[in-house]
This record gives C-alpha cells, sequence and structure tokens, in this order.
C-alpha cells in the first residue's frame, strides 16, 4: 500500500516522514516493512531510527490480516450482501461456466418438467431480459475477481458489458465503476443493449454505470480505488453503492511494468492488485479485469484445446489474484483445422462467434466451456446436443421433435445458435 494513503492514519510526527522517504524511492508499506533499518537509514539519513522503527509497526497494524470471530463475520456478510449476488448473463452456456459442479444450468437438478427447460432455452436465445433468469444462476455470490483474457476483437468487452448491466438492472441500488484505460467504451452500445432487453427504465440503469477516464496507476487508479473505498466505509442501508468494479482492460495499466532486467514492475503489480482484491473481498465487490494475450507455444497446457496457443498476459502471478480466469477466442481458431465452415465464417458470415473456456477456477470446475454468438449488441447461446435424448424432451413438451443432430461434425449441424 501507497505510503500516501495511509498518512491520514498516522501521527503527525510520521505523516512528516512520507516526503522524506517518497523522495528516497520508498514509496509504499512493503519497502518499510521488508527493508532493514539499516538500509533506510543509509538511504533517509536525516530520519531518527526511533522514528523508523514506530513507523514500521504502524504500517504492519495498518496492513497486517485482522483476526474476527464468528458472528463478526456472519455479521459482515449480512452488511456487504443484500442483493449482492451473481445474475450472470443470462444465457445458459454461458452461465453454465461459473454454476457449482452439482447444479444444472438450468437451475437444481430435476426441478421443473422437459417443458420448463426448452422453454427456458428458447427464452434464452432470444437474448432478451428475463428477471426471473436470475434464479438460474447458483454456486457463487458473486464476491470475487473475474478475468476475461483474449485477443482484440473477440467480445471480451461485450460480454463484461452484458454481466454489468444484467446487475444494475437486477439491482436498482447497484453503481459500477468502469475504468476505461484505453478510452473505447461505448455509452451507444450500452444503450443499445438494454433497448434489446427492453428495458423500461433504462436512463436510471445509465446513471449507475460511471466511467472513468483511468490512463495511469498513479495517479489515476489510485484514486478512483480510495473514493471506492471511503465511500463503501461510510455507506448507509438502502442507499446506492458500489457493487461492481471493472477495469478494461488492465494490460494497458502494466504493460510498460513488464521487464527482464528488473523486479519493480513486478512488485507495481503485485501492489496493485493487492489492493483491488482487498477492496473486493472487503466491501463484497463483483471486480472484472479484461487481459491481453501473449504467445503460448506449441500449445496452453491449461486449455482443453490442443489448438490453442496464447494464454493471459501479465504473467503466472496475475492470474493467482483472480477467482476465476476466462480465455475468449474466435471458433475458427479453434475449430478451423476441422471444420471448414467455421474457419471461413468469420470472414464469410456477419456478426462473431466464439469460445468460452475456463483456464483456472476456484469457485467452479475447470475445463468447462462454451461457445456464444453476437450480432455486436446481443449474446445467444450456441448449445451442444443435451445428455438426454433431445427428442425426447421436445416430445414430452408438446413440442415438434425434428431429426436428431449428430454428436461429431461441423458446429452448424452439432451446434445450435
Amino acid at each position: 500500500m501507497l505510503l500516501k494513503r495511509i498518512s491520514d492514519r498516522l501521527p503527525t510526527h510520521l505523516s512528516k516522514l512520507i516526503p522524506q522517504l517518497e523522495s528516497a524511492g520508498i514509496k509504499t508499506t512493503d519497502n518499510i516493512l521488508f527493508t532493514s533499518v539499516p538500509v533506510l537509514l543509509k538511504l533517509v539519513p536525516a530520519i531518527d531510527e526511533d522514528d523508523l522503527q514506530e513507523l514500521s509497526s504502524r504500517c504492519l497494524d495498518i496492513t497486517g490480516p485482522e483476526t474476527v470471530t464468528g458472528d463478526q463475520e456472519l455479521e459482515r456478510a449480512l452488511r456487504v450482501g443484500g442483493e449482492n449476488g451473481w445474475v450472470g448473463w443470462g444465457k445458459n452456456g454461458l452461465d453454465g461456466l461459473i454454476v457449482g459442479p452439482d447444479e444444472d444450468v438450468f437451475g437444481q437438478e430435476g426441478a421443473g418438467t422437459g417443458k420448463d427447460k426448452v422453454q427456458g432455452r428458447d427464452r434464452a436465445g432470444q437474448g432478451g431480459w428475463d428477471r426471473a433468469g436470475q434464479d438460474e444462476v447458483q454456486g457463487w455470490d458473486g464476491v470475487g475477481v473475474i478475468e476475461i483474457a483474449g485477443p482484440k476483437r473477440v467480445g471480451k468487452s461485450l460480454l463484461l458489458l452484458h454481466a454489468v448491466l444484467r446487475k444494475l438492472v437486477y439491482d436498482p441500488i447497484a453503481i459500477c465503476r468502469w475504468l476505461d484505460t484505453e478510452g473505447s467504451f461505448s455509452p451507444t452500445r450500452a444503450s443499445a443493449i438494454l433497448d434489446s432487453w427492453a428495458v423500461d427504465d433504462a436512463r436510471s440503469v445509465l446513471e449507475r454505470l460511471v466511467v472513468v477516464p483511468c490512463f495511469r496507476i498513479e495517479p489515476d487508479l489510485y484514486d478512483v480505488l480510495g473514493q471506492v473505498r471511503n465511500e463503501l466505509e461510510q455507506i448507509q442501508e438502502g442507499v446506492a453503492r458500489t457493487r461492481l468494479l471493472v477495469v478494461d482492460p488492465v494490460t494497458n495499466l502494466f504493460k510498460d511494468l513488464m521487464t527482464n532486467t528488473s523486479a519493480q514492475g513486478h512488485a507495481i503489480i503485485v501492489t496493485v492488485l493487492e489492493e483491488i482484491t482487498s477492496l473486493t473481498y472487503e466491501f463484497g465487490l463483483t471486480t472484472f479485469l479484461t487481459n491481453a494475450v501473449t504467445s503460448s507455444v506449441p500449445t496452453n497446457p491449461l486449455s482443453v484445446f490442443s489448438a490453442t496457443t496464447i494464454k493471459p498476459a501479465l504473467g503466472m502471478t496475475f492470474t493467482y489474484y483472480c477467482d476465476i480466469s476466462l480465455l475468449v477466442q474466435e471458433t475458427g481458431k479453434i475449430f478451423g483445422t476441422v471444420d471448414e465452415q467455421e474457419r471461413e465464417r468469420v470472414r464469410t458470415q456477419p456478426g462473431l462467434r466464439g469460445v468460452v473456456e475456463v483456464l483456472k477456477s476456484r469457485i467452479s470446475p475447470g475445463g468447462r466451456w462454451t461457445v456464444f454468438e453476437t450480432d455486436g449488441t446481443r449474446l445467444y447461446d450456441v448449445v451442444p446436443p443435451p445428455l438426454d435424448d433431445e427428442r425426447t424432451v421436445l416430445a414430452s413438451a408438446g413440442l415438434a421433435s425434428g431429426p436428431p443432430r449428430p454428436l461429431i461434425g461441423p458446429l452448424a449441424v452439432t451446434m445450435i445458435p
């Protein structure tokens, strides 16, 4: 944590030391705690040793973990919980990436009739807003950090925008802080998505989507994080509060810090991620970080597809701060070697079709994947054949069964948009 962030929590005689320490390159509490006093005295000889010892003790008290009892943790959970659940994307395939391992993408296993399940799929495929749909996404309380990684123009920001807007529609007092690091946020697209859902009060939803330009770690990023923390520490029940935090993309803030000759950039990245995750878990936020990719030749061992030759950027350390890491790719890159139609689709067909897979996850099983399609505004499920005989399910629901889909073949035949 930056020393200047804790200056108001220090005695006056210690807070006055911060400018001297910063001028010597000592800017964080980690620098104080993990640097020996003799070394600090050599760097800043004008500071008294007793003051350094006291400052180190204060830094440890402020940044060290606190012990809590079970009843205190329950009280905290009730305070930050409320409506703060994971609402998802409203698409069965995408929501199935995060639901619990023993749950069906339509809800609890065995719940509802075959007709309910078929209607649920049809409704999801239309790309509309269904408030009841939030009941279908179970298994996660929505508190944590989600990484969405992928190349450019594969739908990362669109997936992110759908998840954010869906939450804002469902929770009327939720606020999203969207940190735009490249000036690419499109309010027109956000408005078009809400129009496609036929949301009654779209203006109210957009007013709670707060977009902040953020091109530097300091002061831009730290200023926003500080504002969010101050807001949440003083929040009252029933008042609109920040529940969603977005950094899109996070890569722009860190890309110039990663070098092979210095560990300073890595230390800054760790400090920033510690601050973001601390804020997320302390106040029950859902945090989204979009990330670029880097080469992983000949293949990415974490991917279920041997054709995957990319991995999330910013190194392994970054992924350890995320509760789930999703990798998005264009379907032609994955299935193109065995599916000519899919390989040529990106050049011959409108819209985009992408593959989303779980690389790492603390909140759901890894190895899951799904395919989605979009026209730039709506999301559509591209779903595989169910494990149950599809014609039997359709017939029991009183619907036309049609010919069965084969299990092996082009996506256009085996999977339905």
